[in-house]
């Protein structure tokens, strides 16, 4: 009888040993590594409670990808209606806001921070040496790559589900955007020309040129050759162009001497584009900075404000 209790005294030892032996492999596995848009790799020890957004981008994408309570903060820019989509409930559910600097990203004692390649390398290399990760994210110039940008954010912070529910409705919104402008065929299709304080933008290859194509909508500087590192468009390739719209800037990049409706007015009443179809019809059409830089999601909304305000008939 004795020998039986001893061996199944032994039996339980070695079944809770290899019990504990399972049990610490699990917890082990919390630890999880991602590769960011940069090409690092981001090490994380669980799903991450206290996020600190950098960009207004990440802001919009965290915004529906987890819940709030586990954004710790979002980007400086958040509350400008002129630069991001966020939302008066998701305002008030993340109240504080980030600052790219060191000092005070830390005082929000971050386990995870989302930053992007416009953000400061020396900001990056000080927070990942003090053992905070930090995941860049790219700046998208397709539809393609914003739906890559969002699979690899919902994957870095463990939710693959709802990121490819994003992705699904982006993809069926985009699709209902497109069965209004069926009718506006390659012939029919306006032309557009972009303008920021003091010039013409709208660079060939650039994220806006993608949705201003998809918005069927023909972009004047890219086909006057305005490239990545061309120079500026002149007002006289401007008039020959003779575009249908001018876009202009709706937010003043946070510049008092960027006055909106003085630039309007200089635009409207510069001798030199009198003749221009756009002056002629009054198409002279303030859209919002978070439209044309858009880094999100709300990408599809973006086209659908061009092609709305191009081809109002259509909608």
């Amino acid at each position: 009888m004795r020998k039986i209790i001893l061996f199944l005294a032994l039996l339980c030892f070695f079944i809770s040993g290899c019990s504990v032996e399972k049990n610490t492999e699990k917890n082990l596995t919390n630890t999880y590594t991602v590769l960011d848009d940069s090409g690092a790799s981001v090490t994380l020890q669980r799903k991450p409670q206290r996020i600190v957004s950098l960009t207004y981008g990440t802001d919009e994408i965290l915004a529906e990808l987890v819940d709030l309570k586990t954004i710790a903060a979002f980007s400086h820019w958040a509350d400008d209606p002129q630069l991001s989509f966020l939302n008066k409930e998701q305002l008030r559910a993340v109240k504080k806001r980030s600052s790219e600097n060191v000092e005070a990203v830390l005082k929000l004692k971050p386990d995870l921070v989302l930053a992007s390649t416009a953000t400061a390398p020396g900001l990056v290399k000080s927070l990942r040496d003090m053992g905070i990760p930090v995941y860049i994210a790219r700046s998208p110039k397709t539809y393609e790559q914003m739906k890559e940008k969002i699979m690899g954010i919902a994957n870095l912070v463990q939710e693959a589900g709802r990121g490819q529910e994003i992705l699904k409705k982006m993809d069926s919104d985009l699709a209902e955007t497109e069965k209004h402008l069926s009718r506006i065929t390659t012939s029919k299709q306006k032309v557009a020309m972009l303008f920021y304080f003091g010039g013409v933008s709208g660079r060939k290859g650039n994220l806006v040129d993608e949705m201003l194509k998809m918005a069927h909508i023909r972009n004047g500087a890219a086909e006057l050759g305005m490239g990545i590192g061309s120079n500026n468009i002149s007002k006289e390739q401007v008039v020959e162009k003779n575009p249908d719209v001018f876009f202009i800037p709706a937010w003043n990049f946070g510049h008092e001497d960027n006055n909106v409706e003085k630039y309007k007015q200089e635009i409207l009443t510069d001798p030199a584009f009198k003749n221009v179809k756009a002056i002629k019809d009054n198409k002279v059409i303030a859209i919002g900075e978070n439209y044309r830089n858009v880094a999100s999601q709300h990408i599809v909304e973006s086209i659908r404000a061009f092609a709305k305000a191009v081809y109002p008939e259509c909608f």
